[in-house]
């Protein structure tokens, strides 16, 4: 038998391999340097395939650090937080895809089975953050920020449901410092009758001043200060309600979702809705109570006006009962009802 020659020596073909693997350029498998954004993507993913989402979670970390551009970190980056804050986007949706039942809670407003009040709360927290994060990532692709493997049309439901429970959760961060915790007061947000929503609870914002220590303080007179703070919160909710519309309105002309678009857009109409009968008129032109009270949300989520602004109980004088003046005023047509002109009667 005739035995060949070897072509390569082994010595070589060691030598040939090791510079290969150093320089991550192989046809073998062979993953990236751990120190490339694709070698992060890479451990990352394989971190997400076994379960850990919190190791995958650093690795895509690191990805963005890196490339802060690039969709597709950002896309696995929001993914891993979801899994690794322990939740499961399916009971998010189901959740948010409620049937409007009078006395039932806004979703996310029922304390969670089995849970302490101080575990209930660090639950709705995290559930507040990581969403927060999720809206951060995902607004970059859908905007065109970062580009990849995923665009726009990717990430539009994803987007659609963290903006919505953003929406509704981050309503309990109160005293708005970014975290909801035993410092924020407690707010109850049930479904009534006509398939808006009544917040339970809030006149402790009217004794309460966001920029002190973060508790209710005793007040004599109307705490314009809570007002007005009161009001900022409604804003920064009802501009989150309008993003998730406009994702709502963006998914029906696609018509290619399958979650159930008609429930969740029905609960973020009456949801807003209700906020606009909640903002505090707090005297003087430019407040949202002013004018924005004074509005009816369509079925269709359009804005009509209806009455005269400043002037809610319709008595004919603007401003006359506005929250925030003297008791001695505050029932300046004798009705027996006070500050009437901060209350919507009917909308």
């Amino acid at each position: 038998m005739v035995k060949m020659k070897a072509l390569i020596p082994a010595s070589m073909l060691v030598l040939i391999c090791t510079s290969l693997v150093l320089s991550g350029c192989n046809i073998f498998g062979w993953t990236a340097g751990d120190d490339s954004v694709e070698g992060y993507m890479a451990k990352g993913k394989q971190h997400m395939r076994d379960g850990e989402y919190a190791d995958a979670l650093i690795e895509f970390e690191k990805a963005l650090e890196a490339e802060p551009t690039y969709a597709d970190a950002r896309y696995y980056h929001a993914k891993a937080n979801v899994l690794a804050a322990g939740f499961d986007i399916g009971v998010i949706i189901d959740e948010l895809d409620v049937a409007d039942n009078e006395g039932e809670n806004l979703p996310f407003y029922s304390p969670e089975p089995g849970m302490t009040q101080a575990e209930n709360l660090a639950y709705k927290n995290r559930l507040y953050q990581t969403n927060l994060t999720v809206i951060d990532d995902l607004t970059e692709i859908y905007e065109g920020n970062a580009t990849g493997s995923f665009g726009p049309d990717d990430v539009e439901v994803d987007l659609l449901v963290s903006t919505s429970v953003v929406a509704m959760v981050g309503f309990l961060d109160t005293d708005r410092d970014g975290d909801i915790d035993e410092d924020d007061l407690s707010i109850e947000i049930s479904s009534i009758e006509d398939g808006t929503y009544e917040f339970q609870s809030i006149e402790d914002f009217f004794d309460y001043d966001p920029g002190g220590d973060g508790m209710a303080k005793p007040s004599a007179n109307p705490d314009t200060m809570g007002a007005h703070h009161f009001n900022e919160l409604l804003l920064w909710a009802e501009g989150k309600l309008v993003n998730s519309r406009n994702l709502i309105v963006s998914l029906l002309q696609r018509m290619d979702s399958e979650l159930d678009i008609d429930e969740i857009d029905g609960l973020l109409i009456n949801f807003r809705k209700t906020i606009i009968k909640y903002y505090v008129n707090t005297g003087g032109e430019g407040n949202p109570g002013d004018v924005r009270r004074q509005i009816r949300l369509t079925e269709s989520g359009m804005i009509e006006e209806i009455g005269t602004p400043g002037d809610n109980d319709n008595q004919g004088g603007k401003d006359d009962e506005v929250w925030g003046a003297p008791e001695s005023q505050a029932d300046s047509d004798g009705d027996g009802l006070k500050w009437e002109d901060s209350v919507v009667l009917d909308i």
